[in-house]
């Protein structure tokens, strides 16, 4: 089956009208196998590509200039990061940075002072990387060839109380690291070299996603129902130009000309010019559905050859596919369950799937884990290389 065609079996799109769709797995009960998964209420999964085990709920990827890919494993039962090096002439290899798990009485050799992980994790270096604690209002990095922490940073302080790290946005050229902090309605600038926070810039409730603009000199960020972009060329003194409304933004990316906006509510994508103008809204939807929600879209990355933006689809798993010169979905790639995040680098992507393949009962798990602490959960990446427009649109 060609990757539209597999996906159009895990939907079951047996016909045209609504009310003749049903579950694909009909009756059977919520498993397990090496051919895929059936998840509960019904769905399945058989992934494009090759799947890639990490801990427990990848919230956020970042892939380094030479293919190492890291996830933010926000928990279930524990959380840590994820590395994911590059196979050679043999498999993938993955290993685990593992934060301490909270209550824990079974020896560890994570730092005790560590104690979570949240969405933002960035590379500085190919063997360095920035990642959010979370309400701890900390930043880690994290050597990631030893597990060692190199600096923390602390958003808390005099002024400042009960700061939550978040997403996380890194200008390499000034060593400028962007976190947003929800708690404190606000996104921290900090000199990465020297740990100081240089500024705070004010917004609006519900701050959660930020990019950066190529050049590294504005900074987008979504606050509540709309999407805000922050002039930066001034790290000490940075101020918002502008905000714009948008449906419900959970993601951001920015290419040399555009801003695009995952709207998870709304099942869209907005478009934005450099100077807030709305270009497009491209609705996503499923064919013979298209007044049911649901899709809801998250992460995003751009295809600069194919002029393509693909699309972390949660609610539907899967990836979907938007040639950006005609703003309109060309096709849809199955993932694991509830894809979260996606990168590309080069022609090969990444996806971040928060509950992998299903989770479920594993004697072998404490054996396989033996010396650490074992977790019943777990995500994975998806990963593959894209394939061409006629393989997407032939079914």
């Amino acid at each position: 089956l060609h990757a539209c065609g597999l996906l159009t079996v895990i939907f079951a799109v047996f016909s045209a009208h609504a009310e003749d769709f049903h579950p694909p797995a009909g009756a059977r009960y919520a498993q397990i196998g090496a051919a895929g998964s059936i998840l509960p209420g019904g769905r399945s999964l058989k992934p494009y590509g090759t799947q890639i085990e990490t801990g427990p709920g990848p919230f956020g990827i970042a892939v380094s200039a030479r293919g190492t890919v890291v996830t933010a494993d926000t928990g279930f039962e524990r959380s840590g990061l994820t590395i994911i090096e590059t196979p050679g002439k043999g498999p993938w290899r993955s290993r685990h940075i593992w934060a301490r798990t909270p209550h824990s009485s079974a020896p560890e050799i994570a730092d005790p002072d560590w104690k979570s992980v949240a969405a933002g994790v960035v590379f500085d270096a190919e063997k360095s990387v920035w990642v959010s604690e979370g309400s701890s209002g900390r930043i880690r990095q994290i050597d990631i060839t030893t597990g060692d922490h190199k600096k923390i940073i602390n958003l808390n302080g005099a002024e400042w109380n009960k700061s939550f790290t978040g997403d996380l946005a890194f200008d390499s050229a000034r060593h400028l690291l962007y976190v947003v902090d929800p708690m404190n309605t606000r996104v921290a600038v900090i000199d990465a070299r020297t740990t100081r926070v240089l500024s705070s810039i004010a917004l609006n409730p519900k701050p959660f996603a930020i990019a950066l603009s190529p050049d590294g000199f504005t900074v987008w960020a979504t606050e509540g129902n709309a999407v805000c972009s922050i002039d930066a060329h001034n790290a000490i003194k940075p101020s918002i130009t502008g905000c714009v409304a948008v449906p419900s933004p959970e993601a951001l990316l920015v290419t040399d000309d555009r801003v695009f906006v995952s709207n998870t509510l709304d099942d869209s994508i907005t478009v934005l010019a450099s100077n807030r103008k709305v270009l497009a809204e491209i609705p996503l939807r499923i064919p013979s559905l298209e007044k049911l929600q649901g899709i809801m879209p998250a992460g995003l990355a751009y295809d600069p050859v194919m002029k393509w933006l693909l699309v972390a689809e949660a609610g539907i798993n899967a990836l979907g596919i938007i040639d950006v010169e005609k703003n309109e979905v060309i096709g849809q790639l199955p993932a694991g369950w509830m894809p979260t995040r996606v990168a590309i680098l080069g022609d090969r992507v990444f996806i971040a799937n928060a509950r992998g393949r299903g989770s479920g009962p594993n004697p072998r798990r404490v054996i396989l884990e033996l010396g650490e602490v074992p977790v019943l959960h777990r995500g994975s990446v998806t990963t593959f290389i894209l394939p061409d427009a006629d393989e997407i649109l032939r079914s």
